[in-house]
């Protein structure tokens, strides 16, 4: 006569292993280990972080943003403005914003390189047929544009500046 352990009342809780919860839990998803539920787990979730990463720093996503592979023309189609890849700064990668004329002249070119650790945006105010705006995560936010002798100029701004389809560009 062969004696069988005595099973629960519920067997859809039971687990061979006890009763514990770690096996009601891994019973319960139909996984034979709580290490494989923490790694899928784990899995997921750095799936998660980095589609969440990636709406909160590209910008780029309307098709506004300059990128070092995405020039953009101005509004008034005079002038295009471009991210160049800059120097290395501690394994970061920088760029440096250039506007460049229709022929393809240098008019601008800024003497700073944006560090993308904390996220740039680089886009032309539409309002403005010849204004760039530069908002930087871990510098400061200004533009760009020529002055009265037509000369290209960077202009500093207080965060309380910025319009509103800068800022909210950068939200996104």
């Amino acid at each position: 006569m062969t004696i069988s352990p005595r099973r629960p009342r519920y067997p859809a809780l039971w687990a061979p292993g006890g009763y514990g919860r770690s096996s009601v839990r891994a019973t319960r998803f139909g996984v034979g280990s709580t290490a494989v539920t923490a790694g899928v787990l784990a899995a997921v979730l750095a799936a998660l972080t980095l589609l969440a990463g990636c709406a909160m720093s590209d910008p780029s996503a309307d098709g506004r943003a300059v990128r070092p592979d995405h020039p953009r023309q101005s509004p008034s189609g005079q002038f295009t403005a471009y991210a160049e890849p800059g120097p290395d700064q501690n394994g970061v990668e920088t760029w440096t914003v250039v506007v460049r004329g229709r022929a393809g002249e240098e008019v601008f070119r800024d003497d700073y390189a944006y560090s993308t650790r904390h996220g740039v945006l680089i886009t032309w105010l539409t309002t403005e047929p010849h204004q760039l705006w530069v908002y930087s995560g871990d510098v400061a936010v200004s533009y760009v544009s020529p002055d009265s002798t037509g000369r290209w100029t960077k202009t500093a701004v207080s965060r309380d500046e910025i319009p509103s389809e800068i800022t909210d560009l950068w939200k996104r």
